[in-house]
């Protein structure tokens, strides 16, 4: 039986240095991924793997479009068009909002009622639009109960707050009214939308935009001129939101983002009744970090690995170029700044140096870099050392073969407790989304007491998750 007193003998210090040395293991690796899997002469891969926008064009091809028969309707019945949709995600439970994102073919924005309108044949007995197993039959968007819509546009959606459904209305599609009224619009339109306090560039870029990407894959519609349409009031103005815009929504899509309103008023005239859109996807902004949303991951693996590659090649960056000597990167936060950091980074980094004196080293501040500085770090670094947090959200931009040494939070302790984590566990903040990238090897730092943490702001003393 180990003697639990000898618990103290495993100092900070110890523990840091034995996943450092886990790390260092990787020179084997990554050294004869390089010799087997790449052509040095021009550093190109001898065999590309095909991509998995590859086999997305493929089911596009063999997709069923086959209309149906007549049949004994009138010629101008059959003229007549409709709106439809389909859907991923939970098609059974109404209220599953979340797990939901749909795609409507034959839908309009009417400029009158400021309403997205869903058109249905006026039958004197209507069909319904979907079948809750609670429910039952539903004739609209919306559940019998409350005011939630049929997808979440936000991905942290409480009840009837940041959802969205359009409004079902009997009569024809109006494409074949006067044309003056009638604007119909070609091509993919995706309504977008960020959580509105988040500035943490983690969620905007692997909850939203990858919601996004993630989205029109599922659906089998991809489209790399889609026209994002951003559908709550005007565009945010923060740097973090225009940085994130400006260095990874051409990667999803080349057609700027642009606000509901400005894009109705480019489109329309004083007569427009109607701006009418061909297709239009709605919601797939889903969390994927806590634990409890780990299932939104599951097999998830190959379009991760397909927007990141997307997200490199926009930046001009090789994905399989691999680096050819170690470099070490502390993640460094500003003291100014609020949210987990090191606190004895300096005591840290001078081991370091003593430890491998000749590996290149350096504490970098990516906030200070600019999107593109930072993904060049990311793809030259074999080995990262980074808290949780929104300091680890390029994590997944690491060459195939790279360590990260993660520090974990401590659960609890008289502050809150996030996804039901027990108080005082040791618990790896981003995981549930980390541990799906499986090119990077995870190595997560823990936490055994609170005598491991400092919190340097008052007003956060109970809140060990934001402490250093």
């Amino acid at each position: 039986m180990v003697d639990q007193s000898s618990r103290t003998l495993w100092s900070p210090y110890i523990r840091f240095r034995n996943a450092i040395l886990s790390a260092v293991l990787v020179m084997g690796t990554l050294s004869w991924a390089i010799l087997t899997s790449v052509d040095r002469s021009n550093w190109k891969l001898k065999e590309p793997p095909k991509t998995t926008a590859h086999h997305f064009a493929r089911i596009q091809e063999r997709t069923i479009r086959l209309p149906m028969p007549g049949g004994n309707r009138s010629e101008a019945i059959v003229a007549e068009q409709y709106s439809k949709f389909r859907c991923f995600g939970d098609e059974n439970l109404i209220q599953e909002f979340t797990e939901r994102a749909c795609v409507f073919e034959n839908i309009c924005y009417n400029l009158p009622s400021g309403q997205f309108r869903f058109y249905r044949r006026p039958n004197s007995v209507p069909k319904p639009l979907f079948f809750d197993e609670v429910e039952r039959e539903l004739f609209d968007f919306h559940s019998k109960v409350g005011t939630a819509g049929l997808v979440a546009i936000l991905h942290d959606t409480p009840i009837s707050q940041g959802t969205w459904s359009p409004t079902v209305h009997p009569g024809a599609y109006p494409n074949s009214g006067a044309p003056e009224k009638v604007v119909t619009l070609k091509g993919l339109h995706m309504l977008f939308a960020t959580w509105p306090p988040d500035d943490n560039l983690g969620h905007l870029l692997w909850e939203d935009l990858l919601g996004a990407f993630a989205a029109t894959v599922r659906l089998n519609i991809r489209d790399d001129n889609a026209v994002p349409i951003w559908i709550r009031g005007d565009l945010p103005d923060r740097l973090l939101w225009r940085k994130f815009i400006a260095g990874f929504f051409p990667a999803v899509t080349s057609h700027s983002i642009v606000t509901l309103k400005d894009y109705v008023h480019a489109h329309s005239t004083a007569l427009t009744e109607d701006i009418c859109f061909e297709e239009l996807l709605a919601g797939g902004n889903i969390r994927r970090f806590i634990r409890s949303a780990q299932h939104h991951n599951i097999g998830h693996e190959p379009i991760l690995l397909e927007f990141r590659d997307r997200v490199l090649r926009n930046h001009r960056i090789v994905p399989e170029i691999l680096p050819k000597q170690h470099r070490i990167v502390v993640s460094h936060k500003r003291a100014a700044s609020s949210g987990r950091s090191f606190a004895n980074e300096n005591e840290m980094v001078e081991f370091l140096r003593q430890a491998w004196p000749t590996v290149q080293l350096d504490v970098v501040c990516f906030s200070d870099l600019s999107i593109t500085e930072q993904l060049h770090v990311f793809t030259n670094t074999t080995i990262l050392i980074t808290h949780s947090g929104g300091g680890s959200a390029m994590l997944p931009f690491l060459p195939d073969g790279a360590h990260a040494i993660i520090l974990d939070y401590l659960a609890g302790g008289g502050g809150p407790v996030i996804d039901n984590d027990v108080p005082g566990h040791s618990v790896s903040m981003e995981a549930a989304l980390w541990n799906y990238w499986p090119h990077v090897k995870k190595l997560y730092y823990q936490i055994y007491s609170p005598d491991e943490l400092r919190v340097d702001n008052p007003i956060e003393a109970a809140f060990e998750n934001m402490a250093s």
